[in-house]
């Protein structure tokens, strides 16, 4: 993609939202926010259960440790918000004009999915770190009006535009002389 940073195209670029919601890492997002909130709903829906009939405490199904509860709650959670943060993150991220915003949206990206050595990578870590190599290609920032040379000279102003004139003078604007009392009035005597 010509002129691409960090696997999107310039700034301010339409969205189509039908080709938007093609792409595998929206597909990815989509599934990983219903999977949060089976994680979430699953735990809270079957996680506690009551010891004995005649006791009202619930108590966490995970070996009777309610941390264990509270900790899969948490993660269901942290989850569910986060894929939705990054679903519109990624619906936008045409719209974010500095290379620099873009770099640090990639890389929390890549942190939030990325998960430790010794596992598996799972597919969004994999897409987030191929649009991090991607980077950002310098071609948007190169124009034709920059030398090569660095010790050549600026070119001026092109001659033969029609602007320059050596025929009729014009005097710049507001130096005109100033008349120290102009007519109709009379300067006060203190």
């Amino acid at each position: 993609m010509e002129g691409a940073s960090f696997g999107a195209g310039r700034a301010g670029g339409a969205v189509d939202p039908v080709d938007f919601l093609k792409q595998p890492q929206t597909l990815l997002r989509i599934v990983s926010w219903v999977f949060s909130i089976v994680v979430f709903g699953s735990i809270v829906n079957e996680g506690y259960v009551n010891e004995n009939s005649h006791d009202s405490e619930l108590r966490c199904v995970f070996n009777q440790n309610e941390d264990a509860c509270n900790y899969s709650i948490a993660i269901g959670i942290i989850a569910f918000f986060a894929c939705i943060f990054f679903f519109i993150v990624d619906l936008y991220f045409q719209q974010i004009s500095s290379v620099k915003d873009r770099k640090r949206v990639v890389l929390l990206d890549l942190g939030f999915s990325g998960t430790p050595p010794s596992s598996l990578k799972v597919a969004l870590t994999v897409m987030a770190m191929q649009r991090y190599h991607l980077g950002t290609d310098m071609t948007l920032f190169a124009t034709d009006q920059f030398a090569t040379d660095p010790n050549t000279g600026y070119s001026g102003y092109p001659a033969g535009s029609g602007i320059e004139s050596t025929e009729t003078y014009q005097s710049p604007p507001f130096t005109e002389t100033r008349d120290t009392s102009p007519k109709g009035y009379q300067v006060p005597a203190y």
